[in-house]
């Protein structure tokens, strides 16, 4: 694009600039491997670009030889296990295909935009015009000129019932689209944009950019390779794109006649439309020659064979009467996309018509065939027909497998529909949310046992909540309905079950934990705290309060982390949960760690472990006794500091828990080096390394790095120090962790300033 040949000179392999910095500094092979504890067979391989280079070894030779960055910047992004570079995304949703009528002028301008100086393209116009069918028309067609893949996402800039994308959660599964490790993608925005443009680096990559509300929403998002496309649908005209970011704009309109005729024609067939011109065009008038409107109108035809076109045509114009005294207020053109609404609607059998309506109260933007039969009270096999049925006339769109999504434009008809009819939302919305705090709450356990939820009513007799037999298969589940959550709270909320809502929150705890969702945490346990609060129930104000101060932990808000613990543990007190009160009384200690009270912090984690070991739970007992040892030690209470951390190293052995392992182990190493004693601190150090390893845990292997750093430096082993701390640096930048400075300066010539001690808040309370 803008002029760059497909055809450019291959960039620089990470081998051959491995090789010729190795031989401008006059090493040999086997000098520069023992100089970096590596095999030299591997380090040759690697030279040869037979094998990619771990980010551990990138990080390594680019210290020893003082590139200065550059072979780091040409290792490979680490992926998760198993999937690397050959990974090609391809998400786009299937387009309209050969029913695909007209736009011939903008799909020009659309195939110029490859060759032209633009990166970006803007297609703005009013809703129903069809922005999205052009977007992916374009967007298949060329699909083949973007060889690494194709990214895909709904901003739901205008959605009626769920907040617009934030741009730090699209730029999250884009990186995972890509393969990148969930730790190893950066906590802020800025952070995640400036890893995203560096992973599509000199790749051809399209990304389709639907509904979006502005310019803001959409920046974070745009690659920063001239080899790559962005397409951008709006309502909105994104001039901030258009003047700062250079994007071509592609103002759409409903269509010509002529286009709207052709249209009609394609789908109800050339025969009766020759036979009915007059009726053909009346048709087309009446839909105010919007797509959206015209595809339901022709749908509506063609399911009427025998019938005359004046004869239809009438009836929608009638229909469009009669709705023209009820809404006065619209306008002429949204007068008339309500007529095609209606008129589709009323020929629906009277099943199919209820399911349409209760889309209308569904409180999230995507619907499953699960959560539609929890929604109308039926089984699976009769929702998935009634909505495969919508889907034929139209009337929703299928996303994915089993999964269904409206127009914003029907979704707010099919609510005034549900409204008009009287139809009771809460019996609907009740099994709805029954079904999904049940299917969370199985999920939840699945993805951490050991970390306990709190107990709920057994589910309805006609609810069937769905069960989850492995770990990835819960994973995947909570990923993909996380769009739904904070609406369904705040539906909960809406018809009188603040229980229900606090549950869904605090039931998504685990998928957190994993993924760092803060900002969905935040928000869902936020509707639910005040939802808690108002029905007076201390169970639900208490849990939402712990697991708010661990995201506020996450967002390093140490201290509204630190009022939410001890607000939540005098709660538990008062209502004697001795579970909730043994993490509360944790996470406080975790909280005063952080903001450098170590004597706090140490009496806290004091009394955790008693009430722990009252309800014998050993799990929270050696989270709590390994940041007690931390805190001892940063008091100069080494020996206890070893007791503690080494009982903890023992109940992590005993339950087979690697993260428990490693967690405790940096902290005896910390403990060693205090001590004197360097050469047992580098062995703990190695332990931990090798225990975060196993788990792929990045923030525990930059802890570990980071420590060894430190243990070999004070040993006078100041090369394999900058090794470790250069290793270190590399994750916590990839981490986006703002300590990622204070390594930095350890490598830097001239006196050193500390780095802060690693191991501090690890923790999963």
């Amino acid at each position: 694009m803008g002029g760059h040949s497909r055809d450019e000179t291959p960039a620089l392999s990470f081998g051959a600039e491995l090789r010729r910095l190795r031989e401008q500094r006059g090493l040999s092979l086997r000098k520069l491997a023992r100089l970096i504890h590596y095999d030299p067979g591997h380090l040759s391989r690697v030279e040869n670009d037979a094998k990619p280079a771990a980010p551990e070894l990138a990080s390594a030779v680019d210290e020893i030889l003082e590139a200065g960055g550059a072979l780091l910047a040409l290792a490979p992004v680490k992926v998760s296990p198993g999937r690397g570079d050959q990974i090609r995304p391809a998400q786009l949703p299937r387009g309209a295909g050969a029913a695909f009528v007209g736009r011939e002028d903008q799909l020009d301008r659309l195939r110029d935009f490859l060759d032209s100086e633009f990166l970006t393209v803007a297609i703005d116009g009013p809703p129903g015009v069809g922005k999205t069918a052009l977007a992916l028309r374009w967007a298949h067609a060329v699909a083949k000129d973007f060889p690494d893949g194709a990214l895909f996402v709904d901003l739901r800039g205008y959605s009626p019932d769920a907040e617009p994308a934030d741009p730090a959660e699209v730029l999250e599964e884009f990186l995972r689209a890509f393969g990148v490790h969930a730790a190893g993608i950066p906590g802020g925005v800025q952070q995640r944009a400036a890893l995203y443009r560096s992973l599509l680096a000199g790749k051809r990559v399209l990304v389709v950019l639907d509904n979006a509300v502005g310019s803001q929403q959409v920046r974070p998002l745009l690659p920063g390779s001239p080899g790559c496309g962005v397409v951008v649908t709006s309502r909105s005209r994104l001039s901030g794109l258009v003047v700062r970011d250079n994007a071509l704009r592609v103002t759409l309109n409903p269509m010509e006649p002529a286009e709207a005729l052709r249209l009609l024609r394609e789908v109800i067939g050339h025969a009766r439309a020759d036979a009915e011109p007059d009726a053909l065009a009346a048709l087309g008038r009446r839909c105010a020659y919007l797509p959206l409107a015209l595809r339901l109108a022709a749908e509506r035809v063609v399911s009427h064979p025998h019938h005359t076109l004046a004869d239809l045509a009438g009836e929608l114009i009638a229909e469009g009467d009669r709705l023209d005294v009820l809404a006065a207020e619209d306008d002429d053109e949204s007068s008339k996309v309500r007529a095609v609404f209606s008129w589709s609607f009323r020929a629906l059998p009277a099943e199919v018509a209820r399911m349409f309506r209760l889309l209308g109260v569904f409180p999230g933007p995507v619907i499953s065939v699960p959560a539609a039969a929890a929604l109308a009270g039926m089984p699976a096999v009769r929702a998935r027909g009634l909505l495969e049925h919508l889907a034929g006339v139209h009337l929703v769109v299928e996303t994915g497998r089993d999964r269904y999504r409206m127009h914003d434009l029907l979704r707010l008809y099919a609510a005034e529909l549900a409204a008009q009819a009287n139809m009771d939302r809460e019996p609907a919305l009740t099994g709805y949310l029954d079904w999904y705090l049940h299917s969370a709450q199985a999920a939840n356990i699945m993805l951490g046992p050991e970390r306990g939820a709190p107990p709920l009513d057994p589910p309805r007799p006609d609810t069937d909540p769905l069960r989850f037999d492995t770990y990835e298969s819960a994973l995947s589940w909570c990923t993909t309905e996380i769009a739904n959550l904070v609406g369904a709270v705040r539906a909960a909320v809406e018809v009188g079950l603040p229980d229900v809502a606090w549950k869904l929150a605090t039931a998504h705890f685990n998928l957190f934990f994993l993924r760092k969702n803060t900002s969905v945490s935040i928000a869902a346990h936020g509707q639910a705290l005040a939802a808690a609060r108002a029905a007076g129930d201390e169970q639900g104000e208490s849990w939402c309060l712990h697991n708010m101060g661990v995201a506020q932990l996450d967002q390093r808000d140490f201290t509204d982390a630190l009022t939410s613990f001890r607000t939540a543990t005098g709660i538990r007190v008062r209502i004697d949960d001795r579970t909730g009160l043994a993490w509360s009384l944790a996470g406080t200690g975790f909280a005063y760690a952080a903001m450098g009270q170590s004597q706090q912090a140490k009496e806290c984690q004091l009394r955790a472990i008693e009430v722990f070991r009252g309800i014998e739970f050993g799990y929270g007992e050696g989270i709590a006794l390994g940041a007690l040892g931390h805190a001892c030690r940063e008091l100069g209470q080494l020996d206890e500091a070893l007791r503690y951390l080494t009982a903890g190293l023992r109940i992590f052995e005993q339950i087979d828990d690697a993260l428990g392992q490693g967690y405790v182990l940096v902290g005896i190493g910390a403990v060693h080096r205090a001590a004197g004693d360097r050469t047992s601190a580098i062995a703990c150090y190695d332990g931990a390394l090798a225990a975060y390893r196993s788990i792929d845990d990045w923030p525990g292997q930059a802890d570990a790095l980071l420590g060894r750093g430190h243990a070999l430096a004070e040993d006078n082993q100041h090369l394999q120090a900058r090794w470790s701390w250069s290793q270190a640096l590399a994750i916590l930048n990839d981490l986006g962790d703002p300590t990622a400075e204070d390594v930095l300066a350890l490598l830097e010539p001239g006196p050193q300033r500390g780095a802060a001690e690693p191991g501090l808040a690890r923790t999963e309370s």
